[in-house]
Order: structure tokens, then C-alpha cells, then sequence
């Protein structure tokens, strides 16, 4: 149903029913069958030591243009969705040759080595 499926709701379902497998039915019996525990969350207080400070936006919506436009007047030439592998890629490369590039991510922010982390506790 995930790979043959068009409609959102059934998909979503599926998702659902095949994470709830993966992490009920394997993730009680993972320790014993590998030998290894695994850790997934981290501390808080290492979630805070690691949290990001990032800058408050300077973009807006012009909406006579309908541009996106940033604080400064200027306008973004490539707007591109998706931070993975050809995302970022593609913004850097268009960003070297002198693009005005804006890069969103819809994803889960993850902080690097927050995941498998058992011997921050």
C-alpha cells in the first residue's frame, strides 16, 4: 500500500501501521537478538548544551510582487524545497555562481550526536 497508493490518507495509515510493527515487534526483541541496546533519546541536558542559536528571520512575502523578499529589499532567485542530498548540492552550486538561494527543509531538526548517545547519560 505505501509504494502503489496515491491517496494521502491510506499512505499515512499504512506508515503508521508499519512503524508501529517495526518499533513494537522488533524494537522488544532487538537487545536479544543483537546483543545491543540502543538509545535513542538524549538528556535533556544535553539536548540544551547542543541546541542551535539560530538568527530571527529576514525574509517576508511581498505580496504585490509575490516575491519572497529578504529584510534588505533583495529578491531570492531559486527558492529550492528539501535539504537532502540534491538539495544541498544544488544551493551550493547555484550559491557559487552568485544566486540569491533559499533552502527549507520540512523535516525533523536533528542535532548531530543526539542519536545513540548512551554514554552522554
Amino acid at each position: 500500500m505505501l509504494q502503489s497508493c496515491s491517496d494521502g490518507p491510506p499512505r499515512r495509515l499504512a506508515a503508521t501501521v508499519r512503524n508501529f510493527y517495526i518499533v513494537k515487534g522488533y524494537g522488544a526483541l532487538q537487545g536479544e537478538l543483537t546483543g545491543i541496546e540502543l538509545d535513542f533519546f538524549a538528556p535533556p541536558e544535553y539536548l540544551q548544551s547542543h541546541m542551535p542559536h539560530l538568527a530571527p528571520t529576514r525574509l517576508a512575502y511581498d505580496k504585490t510582487k509575490k516575491q519572497l523578499v529578504e529584510a534588505d529589499g533583495h529578491s531570492i532567485d531559486v527558492l529550492i524545497v528539501g535539504s537532502g542530498p540534491a538539495g544541498s548540492v544544488l544551493a551550493h552550486e547555484l550559491r557559487r555562481n552568485g544566486k540569491r538561494v533559499l533552502l527549507v527543509e520540512r523535516g525533523s531538526f536533528v542535532i548531530p550526536g543526539s542519536i545513540g548517545n548512551a554514554a552522554h547519560r
